[in-house]
């Protein structure tokens, strides 16, 4: 290969790091890192010695956006009207400053375009078939693929991947069909790790994928082929939709079951009983196994008008539970239950079992949650046992949140008190400060307490709008307007490249990921984007000795 031809061993062992990234960032521990790190060092060396590439207009831009998001949660930090200890954050956004080093590095180093396109399609093989041999291997029909990192980020950061091999597919004459294949295989990717925003975003790429096509081949002759790769992908990302169905049917349904009771005054008001209605909507969030849970009328549980019971029945000849939604509490609150029947009693998370036997209405004390994960509560039946239970509200809205308890339900919490509590301020409410505002927001009764855990509110856009005001969404935007009008200028002096239209797409990836999940709150979801962006804005066709 002419690649490999009077090329300096330094410049050689930097190709197999860079090549090395776009497979292993994702299935290898701290793999991402740890490259992202060599070459922010070499890069850094390389601006104090002074040797630096001259850039083109659009490239200058890119490295202003990286240094500029990084700065303004810099400012935001230490200026925002409510800071909060952020450390961690402010170190996940210093990989932004970092990439400008990592760009003279990669600069210097002179990839051939030819082998980051190899690099590319066999980190879509590796992923896919990573993903495809964990679920296999974990024997488990709700199992989601997660790499090296969580199954939300992992399909994410695998469409993304699907992306740049979507554009090597549709814009490299040179082993197209691999490249197609391997695209297929970061689809799998993004299936078995079951993220809904992620086949959004292939689907968003695919779509602007085809257009650009289309407007950029002039030579209608070739419209047949570029039909046949369409359909191909078309028919896989269907297959995937199909794959994903249930759960975006799921989805639908979360939706529906918080928007009717986003207005309940049960949100709000302290009710000791909650009505069969109110039970019914509880027990639709709840899960059991082996119990058949019905909501009947109170039987003398209590003294409340109007009020309802759950009646738990195991039929089954084996023992079962029922476990009860999250419930809206703090830390240091227990809680308060009334039982009729036999059963076994604990808080989820705590080892310890509590035997209840009551042949008459009896209330049980719950114990002190010392997490919010321990809040809610399991209920053991015997074989043939039947139990009466009446959930009493000890707190406004205890048994209030249980729609915003599910994957759909938490955003649309989030995303609701994010718009809020924005202030409409330059620098916002400070980086890091989003769970102090949780928990305000929480002590306020206007979303779970459960919620003040999450550091971020499952969307980029809304997270940095409230920590980081209107420059930290300027700041977002500008990371990635920069590199999609860097792929604009080079698909205008290179038309036919494929490099220009896979930073096109990569960053089409990101910004319709962003709508739903923190991308760029991950450590690896940051270096992810930053090295993949400049390890295409930096190769060239023929490697410089």
């Amino acid at each position: 290969m002419n690649a490999w031809q009077d090329v300096s061993r330094w410049r050689l062992a930097g190709w197999m790091l860079a090549l090395a990234f776009p497979v292993l960032a994702l299935i290898v521990d701290k793999a991402a890192s740890t490259i992202f790190a060599i070459f922010f060092l070499a890069g850094l060396w390389l601006l104090i010695r002074g040797r630096r590439e001259r850039l083109d207009v659009a490239t200058r831009w890119v490295l202003i956006a990286f240094a500029a998001y990084f700065l303004v949660g810099v400012l935001s930090f230490f200026l925002g009207e409510q800071t909060r200890l952020g450390e961690q954050l402010l170190g996940r956004d210093i990989r932004f400053l970092g990439g400008v080093a990592v760009f003279f590095a990669l600069a210097r180093l002179a990839l051939p375009e030819r082998l980051l396109r190899f690099s590319f399609v066999a980190g879509g093989f590796v992923t896919g078939i990573f993903a495809i041999v964990e679920v296999v291997a974990a024997s488990h029909a709700n199992y989601r693929a997660s790499g090296e990192t969580i199954s939300i980020v992992f399909g994410h950061l695998a469409a993304v991947l699907f992306a740049v091999n979507l554009a090597i597919a549709l814009f490299e004459k040179k082993g197209r069909p691999v490249a197609l294949l391997a695209a297929g295989f970061a689809l799998a990717a993004v299936t078995l790790s079951s993220t809904r925003g992620a086949l959004l975003a292939v689907l968003a790429v695919l779509g602007i994928g085809v257009l650009l096509a289309i407007l950029l081949d002039r030579d209608w002759r070739k419209a047949a082929r570029l039909a046949g790769v369409v359909a191909v992908l078309l028919s896989a990302v269907v297959i995937a939709g199909w794959a994903l169905l249930p759960r975006f049917e799921d989805g639908l349904a979360e939706f529906r079951a918080y928007i009717a009771l986003a207005d309940s005054a049960e949100a709000r008001v302290s009710r000791e009983c909650l009505d069969p209605e109110a039970l019914e909507r509880l027990v639709k969030f709840s899960e059991s196994r082996g119990v058949e849970i019905d909501v009947v009328e109170h039987g003398g549980m209590t003294d409340c008008a109007g009020s309802g019971a759950i009646q738990l029945v195991n039929t089954s000849d084996a023992a079962g539970y029922w476990r009860s939604p999250y419930r809206n509490l703090p830390e240091g609150a227990g809680g308060r239950v009334l039982l009729r029947g036999d059963a076994r009693l604990k808080l989820e998370g705590q080892e310890k079992w509590r035997t209840v036997d009551a042949a008459e209405p009896r209330a049980v004390e719950l114990p002190v949650v010392t997490d919010v994960e321990q809040t809610r509560f399991f209920l053991n039946l015997a074989a043939g046992e039947n139990l009466l239970l009446v959930p009493i509200v000890t707190r406004p809205g205890e048994y209030a949140f249980a729609a915003a308890d599910t994957p759909v339900g938490s955003r649309l919490s989030m995303w609701a008190a994010a718009l809020r509590r924005f202030d409409g301020s330059l620098l916002g409410s400070g980086a890091g400060s989003w769970p102090t505002i949780m928990e305000e927001e929480a002590a306020a009764n206007r979303v779970p307490w459960r919620l003040a855990a999450y550091d971020h509110p499952h969307s980029d856009y809304l997270t940095v709008l409230v920590e980081r005001g209107w420059l930290g969404l300027l700041a977002l935007l500008g990371v990635l307007v920069a590199p999609f009008a860097w792929s604009i200028a080079e698909i205008r002096r290179k038309a036919g490249n494929w490099r220009g239209p896979a930073v096109m797409l990569l960053v089409v990836s990101v910004a319709v990921s962003a709508l739903t999940e923190t991308v760029f709150n991950h450590s690896i979801g940051i270096t992810y984007y930053c090295a993949l962006v400049l390890l295409l804005l930096t190769a060239r066709a023929e490697p410089v000795s």
